[in-house]
């Protein structure tokens, strides 16, 4: 037993954080695993080899696989175990917000990046600006705010924050840009627009 698990360290190390999340109560995560129901299959904590059977050893050379759950309802047993890339373990979490679109229930990450948006994207639109879902869940710029200042150049009318992505500068610039009166044709332009100093003194 001590040659299989020092031959297969990373599979065992999983495994027994995953004993600890579903039985320690004061480990902090305890609330989202044992907390809540997770366990783990009696016949993989009485057995590593078992565990390793059901799962199959870890992908060499793949550090961003975790193990993972493919129902987070559902504890850890066989059938429900793989090696998952880690940015779907984390927002397959219970604690992540979820919405139907499509007729499918996903995370708002990934709902963000089938809208093309940039990551936290709909999450900054629904949890941070109040958008309503069905406005939020709009492919390409929406307005920010009831209260947002619209800016339109050359027939396209769009919030500041829109503007500046758009152009491709910051948002703090643009409005201070305009702040200093600027005009808009003038400030949508990148580029730094300051007096360079004459270098024939």
């Amino acid at each position: 037993m001590a040659s299989l698990t020092k031959t297969f360290r990373r599979e065992y190390d999983a495994l027994r954080w995953a004993i600890r999340w579903c039985t320690d109560q004061m480990h902090p995560n305890f609330q989202w695993y044992g907390g809540r129901g997770i366990t783990v299959c009696p016949e993989w904590t009485a057995s590593f080899a078992a565990f390793l059977m059901h799962v199959g050893p870890k992908p060499k050379h793949s550090r961003l696989l975790w193990l993972g759950r493919l129902d987070v309802n559902k504890g850890y047993e066989p059938g429900n175990v793989a090696w998952l890339p880690h940015q779907r373990q984390i927002t397959h979490r219970r604690y992540c917000r979820r919405m139907q679109f499509e007729g499918q229930e996903l995370t708002l990450e990934e709902i963000s990046r089938e809208l093309g948006l940039a990551p936290g994207g709909l999450r900054t639109r629904i949890v941070r600006l109040e958008m309503a879902p069905a406005k939020a869940l709009t492919s390409g710029p929406v307005q920010y705010r009831k209260t947002a200042v619209l800016l339109t150049h050359n027939g396209q009318t769009m919030s500041l924050p829109e503007w500046a992505r758009k152009v491709g500068i910051r948002r703090e610039k643009l409005r201070n840009r305009l702040d200093h009166g600027w005009p808009l044709e003038k400030a949508l332009q990148p580029g730094d627009f300051r007096r360079k100093p004459d270098s024939s003194l």
